[in-house]
């Protein structure tokens, strides 16, 4: 338009918008319109709030100047819209109607026909045709409660009611007294699906919110054996003191098995020091059932002062020369739910083997299958002949090889027992075997006794009537049992609480190692059963249980960690992921997010917030080198396009080199630490994939005289970790972060746990997971040299470090 006073030209445009601004939005308006007029302070820019209208004057003299004044100014109302509230009505201008014209007909033309009035069809009519009435439980104090119209998460409200109403093509009106919405819809599928959502919601209102599980479980790799749980320092351990010394964890203990011996009847614990050998006469027996009537201990533990340095213990991999050659990982390694011997920590019957000049055989007799199983059980070749024998052990064989020989001579011949059970899965399935009968020891090892006939001793195990089938198992079948049951108590509520979750979950199993802190000074001076740890252990004595997500931080021995895994991995992604404090108003409160970029494009992927672990369930592996710990976790993921991220990114910068440069954005946006990770997914038995991740900590450097700050690659500690996901469970999870308001999700529990009352997807995650801390723990034993010595030539360098410095 043209101003009449004045020579300049002015150019005027009005943004209408459908949200109704407030003061405080108006504020908050003003300071970022501000920025822009005084950005084109040269073109005489002036913007105003047209408060009748709901609008907004934008004023300049360039019509150039116009266009990105207009682009510029509709991101600021975008970024705001969300916190104000929707207008119901929009403003309309009012017609100008022409003015009526007589009707009276012109005198010589005949009237018109009279015709009828034809309906007219309005769609805003008809739209809202069907209309129910919903009403809210009594124990609700609030419907905006349930519609989450007072819940704001970085500053954003939500409003489930307006979600529901878009998504369901509904609409419909809140009343607060009675606690109702009035539904109304074009047909009644759309009011259907709108009150299922509400139910939904309704629920998840009402249901409490799901606790922390944590969960402590042992497994120990020999079924046969009766053990018990000691608890001792970490810094006294031969291997983990070197290998966790630079984490801060001098005051914590770790969980080594003591098991008996059957001759002494005393309980010992291997040597795990070059110092220490703990005997049972300094520990008190904790267990009140130690004693079980019908049972005896076969597989016996040396004497730990009989151990030399340089042997393996019996319950560890026998060695070999080269385990990356002879342990790769490949589809035929999969471990099978109908057969036991497919997985190496758990020993069938089955697959023992008797030798009777190397290993302790026993005179067996069989009879019909219908007798139960009994926890007797022969020792295989492998640990028989690996484990060095004491004085009153060889005696024991001796005594055994002589009697064989004269029941020989008089046609007494024996026969043992063959085991035709089937074993099912992992946890807590039917074993069954046909019955075995042993003969009770006798001892000839004495010379001037007078000879007699001898005579043979059959011992039949009969099932008693008091007993139950539990009696009867091993305790390696009990313990299973009791991981079984304790796990899909902790995972099955979890997982269905997710199931409404809108954001990102995950459940996952890494290799670590689970320690103890806080302990009672009692503790380490009695024997524990495993049924403790969790309610006497900490719950009582309030020890404290953590884990460490470590593999390795040697670069050596991470090449041998990976060839277990696989030989090339089928995919490599590296990336930053950057932990910051950030806020999108000057005036709110700053919270701890997560930023991913991309080191190759240089994009930010995902804004996360931090996780909630809903579920946390330690397995400390006896007698190995790793434990592992499987959580569920679930986050919710932020707009990447909104301030600071959107902001944080324009500054940020990527070399070839992996070197990051960025800017912290004053008032709204802090960093606080940046980990350049490259995770290498490897495909094992499917669905199965192990994730190995190098992470690496950059030191952030400020540069002078600006506001940069730099960090760079290959300056910062290093550690790897390794990972194992379930690929169809991952499938399942990235449906929810589509969801809707009042959505559950369409997968089950059973779809990611298996059918009940078997669940063989847990049980085959579990055995992938033993099975990867069985060969990583052969790797440990066969490489221990090697990994000492690359620990002292870090130390070296450090200390040669510390002292230039």
């Amino acid at each position: 338009m043209m101003d009449d006073d004045s020579e300049l030209r002015e150019f005027v445009h009005i943004v209408y918008t459908i949200w109704e601004w407030d003061e405080n939005h108006i504020i908050e308006l003003k300071n970022s319109w501000r920025e822009i007029e005084e950005k084109y302070i040269d073109y005489n820019v002036e913007i105003s709030f047209l408060p009748e209208k709901q609008a907004f004057e934008i004023k300049t003299n360039s019509e150039e100047v116009m266009k990105d004044l207009h682009q510029e100014f509709s991101i600021i109302l975008h970024s705001l819209s969300t916190e104000a509230k929707t207008v119901l009505t929009i403003p309309k201008r009012k017609l100008k109607r022409s003015a009526e014209k007589s009707a009276e007909p012109v005198v010589g033309i005949p009237p018109p026909p009279l015709e009828p009035d034809l309906p007219i069809f309005n769609e805003d009519d008809d739209k809202y045709e069907f209309e129910e009435k919903y009403f809210f439980s009594k124990s609700i104090k609030s419907v905006n409660d349930v519609l989450g119209s007072d819940r704001r998460e970085f500053n954003q409200n939500y409003n489930f009611w307006k979600e529901i109403c878009s998504e369901c093509n509904v609409g419909g009106d809140i009343i607060q007294k009675e606690k109702a919405i009035i539904i109304t819809g074009g047909n009644k599928k759309d009011i259907e699906e709108a009150k299922k959502r509400l139910v939904t919601l309704e629920r998840i209102h009402l249901k409490p919110r799901l606790r922390r599980i944590e969960l402590l479980l042992v497994h120990y790799p020999y079924q046969d054996i009766l053990f018990k749980l000691c608890f001792i320092k970490l810094s006294t351990h031969f291997y983990f003191s070197k290998i966790f010394k630079d984490l801060n964890i001098r005051d914590h203990y770790i969980i080594i098995p003591a098991t008996q011996d059957s001759v002494t009847k005393k309980w010992a614990t291997q040597n795990v020091s070059k110092n220490i050998i703990l005997d049972s006469s300094k520990l008190i027996n904790n267990n009140r059932n130690s004693d079980i009537p019908g049972q005896r201990q076969i597989n016996q533990m040396p004497e730990s002062s009989s151990i030399k340095q340089n042997e393996f213990n019996p319950h560890n991999w026998p060695a070999v020369e080269q385990p990356t050659a002879q342990i790769p990982w490949s589809t035929d390694d999969s471990p099978d739910l109908l057969d036991s011997t497919s997985f190496p920590s758990i020993r069938s019957a089955s697959a023992t083997n008797t030798n009777q000049n190397n290993s302790q055989s026993y005179s067996v007799n069989s009879l019909n299958s219908n007798v139960p199983a009994t926890s007797l059980s022969e020792p295989s070749e492998e640990q028989s002949s690996s484990r060095p024998l004491s004085d009153d052990q060889n005696k024991m064989r001796n005594s055994l090889a002589t009697q064989r020989k004269k029941r020989a001579q008089y046609g007494q011949t024996s026969q043992t027992s063959q085991n035709t059970g089937t074993y099912s899965g992992l946890f807590g399935n039917e074993y069954t075997e046909k019955a075995r009968f042993a003969e009770p020891f006798e001892d000839e090892s004495v010379d001037d006794r007078p000879q007699m006939n001898p005579s043979v001793h059959t011992v039949v195990l009969e099932k008693s009537p008091n007993n139950t089938d539990r009696n009867a198992q091993t305790p390696g079948k009990r313990l299973r049992d009791y991981n079984f049951r304790k796990m899909q108590d902790a995972l099955k509520p979890g997982i269905e609480y997710v199931r409404a979750h809108k954001g990102e979950i995950r459940l996952s199993a890494s290799l670590g190692k689970v320690s103890f802190s806080k302990i009672n000074p009692m503790i380490p001076k009695k024997l524990w059963e495993y049924t403790d740890l969790k309610d006497v252990i900490v719950g009582q004595y309030e020890a404290s249980p953590s884990f460490k997500h470590f593999a390795t931080n040697l670069p050596g021995f991470s090449e041998k960690l990976i060839a277990v895994l696989g030989k090339k991995p089928s995919q490599t992604n590296p990336y930053f992921e950057i932990c910051a404090n950030a806020r999108n108003s000057p005036h709110g409160e700053y919270i701890p997010v997560y930023m991913y970029i991309n080191s190759n494009l240089v994009t930010l992927d995902k804004v996360a917030l931090p996780w909630n672990r809903l579920v946390e369930i330690d397995w400390t592996v006896l007698d190995r080198n790793f434990d592992f710990r499987m959580s569920l976790a679930a986050r919710r993921l932020l707009r990447t396009d909104i301030k600071p991220f959107s902001t944080f990114i324009k500054k940020t910068a990527v070399s070839p080199s992996s070197v990051i440069t960025f800017e912290h954005i004053p008032d709204f946006l802090h960093v606080k630490s940046i980990n350049f990770k490259i995770t290498s997914r490897y495909k094992l038995h499917y669905p199965y994939i192990a994730e190995l991740t190098k992470i690496e900590q950059l030191p952030l450097i400020s540069q002078l005289n600006s506001d940069k700050i730099v960090g760079r690659t290959g300056k910062g500690l290093v550690r790897w970790t390794i990972e194992i996901v379930n690929d169809q469970s991952d499938e399942c999870f990235k449906k929810n972060e589509t969801l809707g308001a009042g959505q559950l999700a369409e997968w089950s529990v059973k779809d990611i746990l298996g059918e009940e009352p078997n669940m063989a997807h847990l049980v085959e995650y579990v055995k992938t997971m033993l099975l990867l801390v069985e060969r990583c723990s052969k790797v440990v034993e066969v490489n221990k040299k090697s990994i000492l010595n690359e620990l002292e030539q870090l130390d070296k360098q450090a200390a040669t470090t510390d002292k230039n410095n």
